[in-house]
C-alpha cells in the first residue's frame, strides 16, 4: 500500500474530490492518462479514496470505483473501517449489496468497535442495532458477539433482502 503524498497536487485533489462528492473532477482525474492515480493509495491514517467516499456519503463516487472494478475492498483504515465497512454504516444498503459478491471481501473484519460488514449488513437488514462495545450488535433479549462470529443462521437468509 502507498501513501498519499500531499504535496502531490493531483493525488490529494482526487482523495479532496471523492471527500466532497465533486463527481466531474474525480473522474477527470481518474481518467487522466497523464496522471498516476491509485484509489487504493492510503494517506497517514490508512484512509484510502473508497474509504473517504463512504464516509462522506458518496455513494455515486463508490459506484465510480466498482465499476471501474480499481478498488480492493479489503483494505481498512487505523479504525479498521473499510469501504464496505464504512458504506453499511452509513445506512446504503444497495450499496453494500456488491461487495458480498466480492470474494476478497471479510464479511466477519471487525473494526476497533467490533462492527463486521455482516454485523453492519445484519443491522441494515433490521436484525439489531451496532454499539461500541464488545456485544457487537443487539437484537433485542439477544446479544450475539461479533468477534466470536456466532450469529443467527437466519442472518445470513435474509442478507438478500437489503
Amino acid at each position: 500500500m502507498f501513501a498519499i503524498d500531499l504535496n502531490n497536487l493531483p493525488e490529494l485533489n482526487f482523495l479532496i474530490a471523492a471527500a466532497h462528492g465533486q463527481i466531474e473532477s474525480f473522474q477527470n482525474i481518474l481518467n487522466d492518462q497523464r496522471i498516476c492515480i491509485a484509489p487504493d493509495q492510503a494517506d497517514e491514517y490508512g484512509t484510502t479514496t473508497p474509504i473517504e467516499a463512504a464516509s462522506f456519503d458518496h455513494i455515486d463516487i463508490i459506484d465510480i470505483l466498482l465499476a471501474d472494478g480499481c478498488i480492493d475492498s479489503t483494505l481498512a483504515n487505523l479504525q479498521g473501517n473499510t469501504a464496505p465497512i464504512r458504506v453499511a454504516l452509513n445506512d446504503h444498503a444497495t450499496i453494500v449489496k456488491p461487495f458480498f459478491a466480492d470474494a476478497r471481501v471479510d464479511l466477519n473484519h471487525v473494526n476497533v468497535n467490533d462492527h463486521s460488514l455482516l454485523i453492519c449488513a445484519a443491522v441494515l437488514a433490521g436484525f439489531g442495532t451496532t454499539q461500541n462495545n464488545s456485544a457487537g450488535i443487539s437484537t433485542g433479549a439477544k446479544t450475539h458477539n461479533a468477534t466470536a462470529g456466532v450469529m443467527p443462521i437466519t442472518v445470513e437468509s435474509h442478507i438478500s433482502n437489503i
